[in-house]
């Protein structure tokens, strides 16, 4: 024993004395063991680190990063020799990135082992979008989320794609000024989030009055505009943002008086309103130009779910890592055949929907990743609906088919006769004057052209 005690103790000199990165995670994700170099690498002491609990997340305001930062994919538990990437968020918002070995230190068979985290000396390249393995998406939420970080913390904003980009950069817009801003898009989009993000996003956002307009009666939202006017005038420094929930349900009552505050009030109070109408929708349920006008001096459309196909693996990632928060249960990420039906599936409910979704689904599944099986059935049954969508049956027009069918046999009965109109009718079973009628009303003759036909070849077999 004490031979053991002294040989793991020359270990730890080892690793102390090591220029690589090294730590140990225990079988409930606790880091037991930080070496000078990794504390270095991180720009924390070591006996800070020491003792953190790791979660398969992306680092949270209320949560120590460096926990999310070491927190290896679930998978590296499995007892098995892995590799993977280990990321760092700097102060700038930007990550560092090292390639790392993760060792069992069981026999193999035990799942719930102590693992060995080796990194390289050197940061390596970040990883690129696209699909990979859960690691790699966890990577990508990861920088995604550090790049917005001290911007904006909606998750609905996660993705790659042009749309959510363009929408990205028109928020940071106007994140920078007072200018009022229309949020447009379905329901379930994260037109809420995005506007409260644009409220606290500025240096001195002031309060926040959010107004549901199809929730208050008449009185109350008229009271509460009025009651935002009468404050601003009594306090000439007081500034508020009026958030504008389904803008196009705002009663007509109400339109005199939230014009006001356009016309009076325009530097201390704000209006970001959002609606699920198109833009020509909400300027004919306003029917109040000027209104429309003042409201939508920036507009800013989230798009629908289905229409961002590239980001929904990113977001499922992220809101599975979400339900990974204080769970014992740890999910790396959904296995390709479960991420082809979440693209297949139309998604109606747009994030909300998925938010749902993948609550269930970490409920489900087991320890590990989560398989298609794990999937509600609903979503099943939608994306197996999608690749098996009932074909359309054309029209079968009667007459058309006939007139075809007969066509084709009296050709087939001249072709047989050689061109002898006499013969084609009667293997036609018809009289010839009979034949010819056929032909011009199919198409095969002109009318004018029976008295040529009257010097027929005569009703012999040629040669005879």
């Amino acid at each position: 024993m004490t031979r053991l005690r002294g040989l793991a103790a020359d270990v730890v000199r080892l690793f102390d004395h090591s220029p690589t990165p090294i730590y140990v995670l225990d079988d409930r994700r606790q880091i037991v063991y930080c070496n000078p170099a990794c504390a270095r690498w991180i720009g924390r002491r070591a006996s800070d680190v020491t003792n953190l609990q790791c979660e398969f997340h992306p680092p949270g305001e209320e949560r120590d990063a460096a926990a999310a930062d070491l927190c290896p994919a679930p998978e590296v538990f499995s007892g098995r020799w892995s590799s993977g990437l280990i990321g760092i968020g700097g102060g700038n918002g930007q990550m560092r990135y090292r390639r790392g070995q993760f060792i069992p230190l069981g026999d193999g068979q035990d799942e719930s082992a102590p693992v060995l985290v080796v990194l390289e000396a050197f940061d390596c390249e970040p990883p690129q979008p696209g699909l990979g393995s859960d690691a790699h998406l966890h990577e990508q939420v990861r920088r995604l989320q550090s790049e917005m970080a001290g911007r904006f913390q909606a998750e609905c904003l996660i993705g790659v794609g042009p749309a959510i980009v363009q929408a990205r950069r028109q928020i940071e817009l106007a994140a920078g000024s007072r200018a009022s801003v229309l949020c447009l898009g379905e329901v379930g989009t994260g037109k809420k989030q995005v506007a409260r993000t644009i409220h606290y996003s500025q240096l001195q956002p002031g309060a926040l009055v959010p107004l549901a307009c199809g929730a208050l009666e008449p009185n109350l939202l008229r009271g509460t505009l009025r009651s935002v006017s009468t404050r601003c005038s009594a306090d000439g420094a007081f500034k508020a943002t009026l958030l504008l929930e389904d803008v196009d349900q705002l009663c007509p009552e109400a339109h005199a008086d939230l014009w006001q505050l356009f016309e009076f009030r325009p530097e201390q109070v704000r209006v970001i309103a959002t609606s699920s109408k198109t833009q020509t929708d909400l300027e004919a349920a306003l029917a109040n130009p000027r209104l429309f006008c003042a409201l939508g001096t920036m507009t800013i459309r989230l798009p629908a779910l289905r229409d961002r196909p590239e980001d929904l693996p990113l977001l499922a990632q992220a809101f599975l890592e979400r339900e990974n928060v204080d769970n014992p249960k740890q999910l790396g990420g959904f296995t390709p055949e479960a991420l082809d039906v979440l693209v297949a599936h139309a998604w109606p409910g747009n994030l909300d929907e998925l938010t749902q979704f993948v609550h269930e689904t970490h409920a489900r599944a087991r320890f590990g990743r989560v398989e298609a099986n794990d999937l509600p059935e609903r979503i099943r049954w939608s994306s197996t609906a999608a690749v098996h969508s009932a074909q359309v049956d054309e029209p079968i027009v009667l007459e058309e088919l006939l007139a075809n069918l007969e066509k084709e046999l009296i050709e087939r009965a001249i072709a047989r006769a050689r061109g002898n109109k006499s013969k084609a009718a009667k293997l036609l079973g018809l009289n010839r004057p009979r034949l010819y009628r056929r032909l011009v009303q199919l198409g095969l003759a002109e009318e004018d052209s029976e008295e040529g036909e009257a010097s027929d070849k005569p009703d012999i077999e040629p040669g005879n």
